[in-house]
């Protein structure tokens, strides 16, 4: 069953409020306890998750700071707004205020993910233009036509993203590689499915890897910390049935890096991996006060 929290309209906003204070916390404790263990979790597996982060959020609380340092980072808008939706000079506006605040806390930022998954041909003119090396702000399908939940799926990524504004298709601008979000993500999964238990979340992620390896393509799992601890055990599973595969597990850039030095090679992996998995997670909020922030515009 399609619940309401990807469901635009007073039910799927009062839904969404809810949720808040079940996933956060008045400060960012909780928060902070699932990302130490997402980045625990890639670790142990000698890799990074991919943490694309609102730089607003990393002046809010600085504590982040030592965290953020252990994983592999992208920029996620200075505010969280759609960057299809507000003009060139606003676009211009958010991305350097964010590249300022990354750079003068010494954090590396290889790419780029806008909020919303919702960037435009001048969003990604000016990614390309600030020397980012990727970007991971369109969708790409990832679930067999067969699968028991890929028409559900399909409905619900329809109307949480609707049309996409740029497909990964019609990416190709020189110098700037696209890494597209695997779909369904875990907000599809878990808020939109309403899939709160371990076998129905690996029954998809399975999907969604045995796909990816039978294309040799790059699976970029969307997994957010506030939902951490919900799909914990499925990605562990996940990441373990990867290597099983001879899959490479790899932030999103050295896969970028790698791409970048690997132009038109035969093989699309090095040393023989079938495939890539990359674990990404959206940071843009780790307590109920910066949804305040978000609102009051501070």
């Amino acid at each position: 069953m399609i619940v309401e929290t990807l469901r635009k309209g007073l039910g799927g906003t009062v839904y969404r409020a809810s949720l808040l204070p079940v996933r956060y916390g008045i400060g960012p404790d909780k928060i902070v306890s699932r990302l130490v263990r997402m980045i625990s979790l890639m670790a142990r597996w000698d890799t990074r998750p991919t943490i694309p982060i609102t730089a607003s959020i990393i002046e809010r609380h600085p504590e982040l700071l030592r965290r953020l340092r252990e994983a592999d980072l992208a920029v996620h808008g200075y505010r969280h707004v759609s960057y299809a939706d507000i003009s060139l000079n606003e676009k211009r506006s958010d991305l350097d205020a964010a590249c300022t605040v990354f750079s003068n806390l010494g954090l590396v930022a290889g790419g780029f993910r806008a909020p919303y998954l919702r960037a435009d041909r001048e969003t990604l003119d000016l990614v390309r233009s600030r020397g980012f090396l990727f970007d991971s702000s369109c969708t790409q399908f990832a679930l067999p036509a067969g699968h028991s939940i890929t028409r559900a799926v399909k409905q619900l990524v329809s109307s949480r993203y609707g049309g996409d504004p740029i497909a990964p298709s019609a990416v190709s601008l020189p110098t700037l590689i696209e890494m597209p979000v695997s779909l369904p993500d875990d907000e599809i999964l878990v808020d939109g499915l309403g899939i709160h238990n371990t076998t129905g979340l690996w029954h998809a992620f399975e999907a969604m890897m045995e796909m990816a390896c039978s294309t040799r393509s790059h699976l970029v799992v969307q997994v957010h910390p506030e939902r951490f601890h919900i799909c914990e055990a499925a990605l562990e599973l996940l990441i373990e049935k990867t290597v099983d595969a001879s899959g490479w597990l790899v932030p999103l850039s050295e896969a970028a890096d790698w791409a970048v030095r690997s132009p038109g090679g035969t093989r699309p992996w090095p040393d023989g991996h079938s495939f890539a998995l990359s674990v990404t997670g959206d940071l843009d909020a780790v307590s109920i006060g910066d949804f305040a922030s978000r609102i009051w515009g501070r």
